[in-house]
């Protein structure tokens, strides 16, 4: 089976400036750095297997698939085949497809939202908020035109101090992987 997912409606944040130590509301490159960091794990494009942030999600294959991936399931925005809407096709709570006896083949088009809201599904996990928070906070050090010196000082002998080593960001590269596993979905 052929299948595609594209995101229609791009995945909402979910952190904010406000959640991240020292963010300012206004700074349009944290809220970039939020976006990429969460991205990265988030959805079709992220590599957890699941939406994080509410989105729209269009599937097309050609032929109808037992289940819809990327999970947790909201609602079902339409079903059609070559183009004509098939009435009757529901989704259970955890993404599973009900098509109707005679339903029509041909390429599929599913759209359906996803993600945690806090209403149809729970919040978003603390652990993947975490991991984003994290991530960002990770980024964010890296955009200080000295990249990781704290301090250095050139009296004689000279020493430098860096805020984060090698290993520490391994640490952190592993902590966020860590944070994320109990969520990431193996197809």
């Amino acid at each position: 089976m052929s299948v595609r997912v594209a995101v229609i409606v791009p995945p909402a944040p979910i952190a904010t400036p406000a959640d991240i130590p020292g963010g300012n509301t206004d700074d349009a490159l944290l809220l970039l750095m939020i976006s990429a960091a969460q991205a990265e794990i988030d959805g079709p494009t992220g590599w957890l297997g699941r939406a994080l942030g509410p989105q729209t999600l269009e599937l097309t294959a050609d032929e109808w698939p037992c289940e819809l991936p990327y999970p947790p399931f909201l609602e079902l925005v339409s079903a059609s085949v070559d183009g004509v809407l098939v009435p009757g096709i529901t989704v259970s709570s955890v993404g599973r497809l009900r098509v109707p006896d005679g339903a029509p083949a041909g390429e599929v088009v599913l759209r359906w939202r996803a993600g945690y809201d806090g209403t149809k599904t729970p919040a978003v996990p603390a652990n993947a908020k975490a991991a984003v928070i994290l991530s960002t906070n990770m980024l964010r050090s890296m955009n200080r035109d000295d990249v990781f010196i704290e301090q250095e000082q050139v009296n004689g002998v000279g020493s430098t101090t860096w805020t984060v080593s090698k290993d520490v960001s391994e640490a952190i590269e592993r902590t966020i992987g860590n944070l994320l596993a109990p969520l990431r979905v193996w197809s």
